[in-house]
């Protein structure tokens, strides 16, 4: 069917019509059948009327009639299915209206019982198909049985030539156009298809861009938030470590445990956008899991505040393990923040023990519980289970279901056990292997041998340059710090260093470009130890550092202790 067919088509129906892709080619071929139904009708009504046929005549002139009003119905806007069923009542009529009159069963016109199925299964569907093939054939098993009964059907007309050839003529043309209008609809509906799922690409395209671009706000954020935090944390800690008077000493406590709620903030963040991607890594490495408890309970204890709240620890666990500490100690800030928020007075315990060759975390509370419909949806993101029984308290919403997240890419499961008015236990169950710890894995820095390094720092932020210069000399390293790229390589040419801290995002020329400089300018048989510095914590920076020649990366913010963690581990490791 040529364009200006299917134009003609559509004006057939109703302006406007919804619908699925689908539906709109039943219709169209609905309106097909009914224009070659009209057509043959009227065909057959001028033969008719040709031969002396007046009673068949004035049959077709009612079938014609009829299908012209089921036209115009359709273009109102009718159902599709009472207008197909009315068409093809009107075929199988006029089939056994000729058959009762002339010949019965011996009549060629019962071939036309097998066309109106098609015609069913075309615009309506299977099941109509089967009802209307079951009718076909039961009118032949009648017109059979009747006939053979004895009932008196007159005897067939004449043969007419014209006759004969005007019927195959319409039947072949009704034929031919019914499977043209088929082809060309079947074509128009591919082109649809073909369309629609164009435009689903290009949609989703768009929604990849979108997204990506989401992530590097998220990621820049992040790098922007983590830089000055870098400072504000690290100061506080070493204030904290300063052994100040009892007051400012509490002030320095408040203000570290306050800048690490922020990071943790900050690291829910941006890992709710790694976990949308599957982009969350972890590490396995050897570190004090006593530490990581102890920080854990101080920060939940300053969040507590001056409430009737205690904050307390019950450890049963080895010291050492291996595992990722940082995102254990996130999981672990999450719960025990959740509780200390949800508690307004009495306890709230992490408790660590034993538990069929793993280790047990539980956070224990004696607050106001969790209603049981809200339990279901606990970890999904933005929930915040007990708002409405807390005086309306709410963080980010993502903590939950950021904890669920780590805790299961670490191989175990968060479980609630909870009632309303009693409080709550929010425990799981991981691997972390007791380990031996190495040299740079002494309990605390008091015991640790100092360093005894002259590590070069660079890095473009000055209040951060000064924090880790602090850090070094708290640890017993010598530091020299320099702000940019140029002024290290010119450093490094000036005198022996046994590390190097490079920040990776600096001007000019940033860390990563310093660190292939220095790999590049390397004698033979020497390895000058390269630690990355980076406020953006993605995954792929740790890739990057590692392409650059770099031995290992700290994100920003760090500890003394962390950082003489890797340096001690860096500098012993063989080159």
């Amino acid at each position: 069917m040529t364009t200006n067919g299917r134009l003609l088509v559509d004006r057939l129906l109703p302006p406007g019509l919804p619908g699925s892709p689908d539906a709109l080619f039943s219709v169209r071929l609905l309106a097909v059948v009914l224009v070659a139904a009209l057509a043959t009708f009227a065909s057959f009504l001028v033969l008719h009327l040709k031969v002396g046929n007046h009673r068949l005549a004035i049959a077709q002139l009612a079938a014609t009639t009829v299908t012209a009003a089921l036209l115009v119905a359709l273009r109102k806007g009718l159902p599709r299915a009472p207008i197909a069923h009315g068409v093809i009542v009107l075929v199988n009529a006029q089939i056994c209206l000729v058959s009762a009159l002339y010949g019965g069963v011996r009549l060629p016109t019962l071939a036309f019982f097998a066309v109106t199925p098609l015609i069913a299964l075309m615009t309506v569907g299977r099941r109509a198909a089967v009802v209307w093939l079951a009718v076909g054939v039961s009118a032949i098993v009648a017109l059979t049985a009747a006939q053979a009964a004895g009932a008196p059907f007159p005897a067939p007309p004449p043969p007419n030539r014209w006759m004969d050839v005007a019927s195959l003529t319409i039947l072949v043309v009704v034929v031919l156009t019914f499977a043209a209008s088929h082809e060309a609809l079947s074509r128009r509906a591919l082109e649809a298809l073909r369309a629609a799922n164009e435009e689903l690409a290009r949609s989703r395209s768009e929604a990849e861009l979108a997204n990506a671009a989401k992530d590097r706000l998220i990621a820049t954020v992040s790098h922007e938030l983590r830089t000055p935090l870098t400072g504000a944390i690290g100061f506080a800690r070493l204030l904290d470590d300063a052994k100040l008077p009892a007051p400012h000493a509490e002030h320095a406590r408040a203000a570290l445990a306050s800048g690490e709620t922020l990071l943790a903030l900050v690291n829910d963040i941006l890992d709710r956008a790694w976990l949308a991607g599957g982009g969350l890594e972890l590490h396995r490495l050897p570190f004090d899991l006593h530490r990581v408890l102890d920080e854990v309970v101080r920060v939940g204890a300053v969040n507590a505040g001056d409430r009737e709240l205690d904050v307390v620890l019950q450890c049963q666990a080895p010291r050492f393990v291996t595992g990722d500490p940082v995102r254990l100690k996130q999981v672990l800030l999450n719960l025990v923040g959740n509780a200390v928020k949800f508690t307004p007075k009495g306890t709230v315990t992490l408790c660590v023990a034993p538990a069929d060759g793993r280790l047990r975390f539980s956070v224990v509370d004696t607050g106001v519980g969790v209603d049981a419909e809200v339990l279901p949806a606990l970890f999904e993101p933005f929930m915040h289970g007990n708002q409405a029984t807390t005086g309306g308290q709410a963080g980010s919403g993502l903590g939950l279901s950021i904890a669920k997240a780590i805790v299961e890419r670490m191989g175990g499961d968060i479980h609630v056990d909870t009632e309303v008015g009693r409080g709550s236990t929010f425990w799981f169950d991981v691997e972390l292997p007791a380990t031996t710890p190495p040299v740079a894995l002494t309990p605390h820095s008091a015991h640790r041998p100092p360093l005894r390094l002259r590590v070069l720092v660079v890095d473009d932020h000055a209040v951060n340059r000064l924090l880790a210069v602090r850090f070094l000399e708290q640890l017993g390293a010598r530091a020299v710090a320099v702000p940019s790229g140029s002024a290290a390589l010119d450093a490094l040419g000036a005198g022996d260093f046994d590390a190097v801290l490079l920040d990776c995002e600096m001007p000019e020329m940033d860390g990563y470009e310093v660190a292939r400089r220095i790999r590049a300018a390397e004698p033979a048989g020497k390895h000058l130890p390269l630690v990355a510095l980076t406020a953006s914590a993605l995954p792929e920076d740790r890739v990057r550092a590692k392409d650059a020649g770099m031995d290992d990366l700290v994100t920003k913010p760090f500890d003394p202790e962390q950082l003489g963690d890797r340096l001690a581990a860096i500098v012993q490791r063989p080159a």
